[in-house]
């Protein structure tokens, strides 16, 4: 379709997965707004022209089963191929300046079809035929890496912003301090499926995503997800920080629906009592128990993203006009008015940094719960 604008003020994003469940959503809500622009990548083309002319298409008003205005066709772009397919994804990136990806694409089946042992290697494991999860997201992440190499200067407008589904079990189980839940150090921390191994397809996610150099990854990790009940009225924003969790990040958006913190389960109760079973079983227990409360809606983590990632575009922006205006003063000054001793400001940042500030996770796997859920 056609082709995407490359304003500054506009975020151009791939997305993969745009016919799933959680997809679809995604699809919809970024279609929303009007600084995005989208790029699909769907196997059938019939299928996503399908979900873009059915009810699945939200809109603020409602829903729109119309055909897609002038204006929106020049927003989507919907091509049809391989999800899995490095070189394709590198070529739209570099046709389309993508600077968003988002990975909504294969979920895994709740019983992998090899050993735990065997999925300890992100790279071997994701090379499985029967991987789909894991062999897109490393297609994604090589062609982020092939762009890049193609690069002549990398600062961060040459990096790229990831977003990618894995699964509450990726998160680590929080340590009891005196009966509450507090992170353990990294070093000591266990995921949740090292107690609990289900869905050990997305075991290889966190390790494929740490390998890029050029990613600015989140690693979202929802437990069971159900679509949006019809009575309940959809919101503005989607996450608040839980207070009481650790390394709780701050979103500026009101009316929250969502509650998050990054690599352990925000709101997670511990029973030390349990924890004193001998066998490692009551992790086992404590999981099972906890579990429930952190089913979350399908609109509810679609909203998440998309609202994170048009405020991480915001803040990006905002930065831009105040280093522009501070320039914009110094040219006025005399040279001999500048400190030498002050440095400049950093371009970009170091492999596996983390930033965590206003409502930005990098470099992080985070877990949701929804704001009804309890302490």
């Amino acid at each position: 379709m056609a082709t995407n604008l490359t304003s500054k003020s506009t975020i151009n994003v791939l997305l993969l997965g745009a016919t799933g469940s959680l997809g679809s959503r995604i699809f919809g809500s970024l279609l929303e707004r009007p600084s995005v622009n989208v790029t699909v990548v769907v196997r059938s083309r019939d299928k996503m022209n399908r979900i873009l002319y059915s009810t699945q298409h939200r809109s603020r008003e409602g829903f729109k089963p119309s055909s897609p205005s002038p204006a929106l066709k020049r927003k989507l772009s919907i091509i049809e191929g391989d999800a899995t397919d490095s070189d394709l994804l590198a070529r739209i990136m570099r046709e389309k300046s993508i600077r968003v990806l988002v990975n909504a694409a294969g979920h895994a089946p709740m019983f992998a079809g090899r050993s735990s042992n065997s999925v300890s290697d992100g790279k071997d494991m994701a090379s499985g035929s029967d991987n789909e999860v894991a062999r897109i997201v490393r297609a994604s992440v090589d062609a982020i890496e092939d762009v890049a190499k193609s690069a002549e200067v990398h600062t961060a407008e040459t990096r790229v912003r990831g977003w990618f589904i894995g699964g509450m079990l990726l998160l680590d189980l929080p340590e009891s301090d005196g009966g509450r839940a507090k992170q353990l150090a990294p070093e000591k921390a266990h995921s949740l499926d090292t107690y609990l191994p289900l869905y050990l397809h997305h075991r290889p996610l966190e390790s494929i995503l740490r390998s890029s150099k050029h990613l600015d990854w989140t690693l979202v990790c929802p437990a069971k997800m159900i679509p949006r009940p019809q009575r309940s009225k959809s919101s503005t924003s989607s996450a608040v920080p839980s207070a009481d969790d650790a390394r709780s990040v701050p979103l500026r958006a009101p009316s929250p629906t969502l509650v998050a913190t990054a690599d352990v389960p925000p709101r997670w109760s511990v029973w030390p009592v349990l924890r004193a079973l001998p066998w490692g079983i009551g992790p086992v227990l404590e999981i099972m128990a906890n579990s429930p409360r952190y089913t979350v809606t399908f609109e509810d983590v679609s909203e998440f993203i998309v609202d994170s990632i048009v405020g991480e575009h915001g803040l990006h922006q905002e930065r831009e006009r105040k280093q522009e205006h501070e320039q914009d003063q110094d040219v006025s000054r005399n040279d001999h008015e500048r400190d030498p001793h002050v440095p400049g400001s950093v371009v970009g940042r170091e492999e596996g940094e983390r930033k965590e500030d206003e409502g930005v996770w990098i470099n992080s796997k985070i877990g949701l719960i929804a704001c009804s859920g309890r302490a």
